[in-house]
């Protein structure tokens, strides 16, 4: 999957994850890495990502996808893209989860 962010992209991550902005394609790696940790020490040898509600919109070599996360609490992931070419890059993931106080 990290092959799909671009070289300069930039993530947030939900705050149980990481509280910071992570910047270029291997601190999003490492970041990814430490919830594939966090998951193993819980006795998990996968993490389901129920997606629904994606939407896709795009204006020329630019896009925006998002989407919800359903599991025991909402997430909410959103997409920023770059054509180049063919191929298309994440240049921004921002995902964030319900703390259940709202809802």
């Amino acid at each position: 999957m990290i092959a799909c962010f671009d070289a300069d992209a930039t993530s947030f991550f939900p705050t149980a994850h990481h509280a910071e902005r992570l910047a270029g394609r291997d601190a999003i790696r490492a970041g990814f890495a430490r919830v594939i940790e966090r998951a193993r020490a819980r006795g998990l040898d996968h993490i389901d990502l129920p997606v629904s509600d994606v939407q896709a919109q795009s204006w020329g070599d630019a896009a925006l996808v998002t989407c919800h996360l359903r599991d025991a609490r909402l997430g909410r992931r959103s997409f920023v893209l770059r054509r180049n070419g063919d191929a298309w890059r994440i240049l921004h993931l921002h995902a964030s989860n319900e703390n259940g106080t709202s809802r």
